[in-house]
């Protein structure tokens, strides 16, 4: 077994567009085959669906960037003004927009909602998935159209409510006294990966569960990478035993296993370490990774690139 101390109670920071993750100029080879790595390659290993993806995004542990119709007045009207905004979304699948009184945001969401013109033009919540190093690419992109609702302040707080059962923010408390929670209708949920873009059916979505490990993904693999390095390699070696590989790194992290990333020569060889089972909390987590960096059997995958480094 594999202990990682602290996992539940780690926090990703808020990761998105204007983020301290960024892809460095010069890496953006390094970054792509990151990318690669984190859409469950190397066959038909398991991954997260499109509705996973979906639903782990819009818990809003990486905050959105709403994008609003533009207003008399704005510098180009025609087109969309786009704000940072705290998205949260409840056990059966509502999305929420929770909103400080008096922001910019605040007083453009007033104008919208109460707007004839305006209240049936859709906006959309776009939030970018980027993993954990600094040469990545984002990995995931979702994009929700729909339509913006202030209902009435009881239902507001029975919204936030539900709310706070998956995500215990503190300005959930303040709904009403400083804070607006706005309802999001969803329209169309998109969700884009290195694969393709897939509409995602909004029964599929409200069906499907978060990622558990997402919050703590950051903290885990740092605990992996610090801690646990040459069984991850020792990994590698076994899964890719005709190459020869000079590091390996870990990119990923998501319920169903890890994605590493092998560096072989000049190249990057994406490699996906499945677990034995769907992870649910910390003590299934620590039994995967056990049983996943201590196996001695994994299944070997060819592979023809070679270079000086670690030998299979």
């Amino acid at each position: 077994m594999v202990e990682i101390p602290g996992q539940t109670n780690a926090s990703r920071s808020n990761a998105g567009p204007s983020s301290g993750r960024h892809v460095v100029a010069g890496q953006h080879d390094a970054g792509q085959a990151r990318n690669d790595a984190s859409q469950a390659t190397d066959g038909n290993q398991p991954g997260p669906s499109a509705a996973e993806r979906a639903r782990t995004l819009a818990l809003g542990v990486v905050t959105g960037v709403l994008h609003l119709p533009g207003l008399a007045g704005d510098a180009a009207a025609s087109g969309t003004k786009a704000y940072r905004v705290q998205h949260l979304t409840g056990r059966d699948g509502e999305v929420a927009l929770l909103v400080q009184n008096g922001t910019e945001l605040y007083d453009r969401l007033r104008l919208i909602t109460t707007s004839t013109d305006l209240i049936d033009v859709p906006s959309v919540l776009d939030v970018l998935d980027v993993p954990p190093g600094q040469l990545c690419l984002p990995r995931a992109r979702l994009c929700i159209t729909g339509w913006i609702d202030e209902p009435p302040m009881s239902v507001q707080r029975q919204l936030a409510a539900r709310i706070a059962g998956v995500r215990p923010l503190g300005s959930l408390l303040d709904v009403g006294t400083g804070w607006t929670l706005y309802r999001f209708e969803v329209g169309e949920i998109r969700v884009t990966t290195a694969a393709g873009t897939t509409v995602v059916d909004p029964e599929d979505f409200v069906a499907a569960e978060p990622d558990p490990l997402y919050e703590a993904e950051d903290h885990v693999v740092g605990h992996l990478e610090a801690h646990h390095r040459d069984q991850t390699i020792g990994y590698a070696l076994r899964r890719l035993a005709d190459c020869t590989i000079t590091d390996v790194n870990i990119v990923g992290l998501d319920r169903y296993g890890l994605d590493l990333l092998c560096a072989v020569g000049s190249d990057y060889e994406p490699l996906r370490a499945p677990f034995g089972c769907r992870v649910t909390d910390d003590d299934s987590l620590s039994r995967a990774l056990g049983e996943l960096l201590l196996d001695r059997c994994g299944e070997k995958r060819p592979c023809n690139r070679r270079g000086p480094g670690f030998s299979g």
